[in-house]
Order: structure tokens, then sequence, then C-alpha cells
């Protein structure tokens, strides 16, 4: 990767997703990722069902970097297709 690449990326990076102001606007999208985890975190725990903390931890991530970057989740936490090995 040439240095004028890394460079536009970065730029692209700080104005889109790590400029505070940016963060700022979008602190109710992170919130809707982290109340979606727990609402299925108790749900797990009404069904006694275990909790794979790294499938959900993933897709957390990816849910947070898909709603700073396109308003939306990418997975569900139920989700089969997440696989952590």
């Amino acid at each position: 990767m040439e240095i004028d690449e890394w460079r536009t990326i970065r730029k692209a990076l700080n104005a889109c997703l790590t400029h505070q102001h940016k963060l700022d606007s979008l602190c109710n999208l992170r919130e809707k990722v982290v109340h979606g985890m727990l609402e299925f975190i108790r749900e797990c725990v009404r069904k006694h069902e275990p909790v794979d903390i790294g499938k959900l931890a993933f897709a957390v991530a990816l849910n947070q970097m898909s709603n700073t970057c396109l308003s939306q989740n990418m997975t569900s936490y139920e989700s089969d297709d997440i696989d952590i090995r």
C-alpha cells in the first residue's frame, strides 16, 4: 500500500469513524446495540441456555462497527453464521 493511499484511508477513518463529533452523534446507535445484547443475555438466562461469549463479543463488535458506518446491525446474536475458531 502506498503512503498516499494510507493517508487517504486514515483521513476517511478519522472523518467517518473516530471523529469525536461523529462518535457523539452515534451514541444512541451504540446504546441500541448494547441494549440488544442485554436483551439476548436476559432471554438466554430465562431459557437456561448457555451464552457463547466469543460469538456474542464478535457480534457486538461487528454490530457496533456496522452501526457506525451503515446505521444498522449486520448480524443477530442468535445467528449460526458466526463461527469463531
